[in-house]
């Protein structure tokens, strides 16, 4: 990315989580990364920190529930894939009515 022309009118967004904001501000390519809340991964609620395995051995009827419909299936105190849907259409909706670049540094853990 240091090799292309990046135009100071070009939007640098990333989550709020730590290591996307790291990675922003690592590209150096001279423009302030914007931290949205918006862009941050699904939100796990209760089972947080948990992996896949964990919550199918201590949680067996809510892996079976995830698996039966992951698009609405919603972690206890926390999201579905269809709340992050909505929660990210506002900055689809900006991003496509923005003339200037834009750029999104997102992570996922492995």
């Amino acid at each position: 990315m240091k090799q292309r022309k990046i135009s100071k009118s070009t939007k640098l967004y990333s989550s709020t989580l730590k290591r996307t904001k790291i990675t922003a501000g690592a590209l150096e390519l001279g423009i302030k990364p914007v931290a949205l809340k918006m862009l941050d991964e699904i939100g796990s609620g209760s089972f947080d920190g948990m992996t896949y395995a964990e919550i199918e051995e201590k949680y067996p009827n809510e892996a079976n529930e995830r698996k039966i419909d992951k698009l609405r299936y919603r972690y206890p105190s926390g999201e579905s894939y269809m709340d992050v849907i909505h929660r990210l259409e506002p900055v689809i909706f900006a991003i496509e009515k923005s003339q200037e670049p834009v750029i999104i540094v997102r992570q996922q853990l492995k």
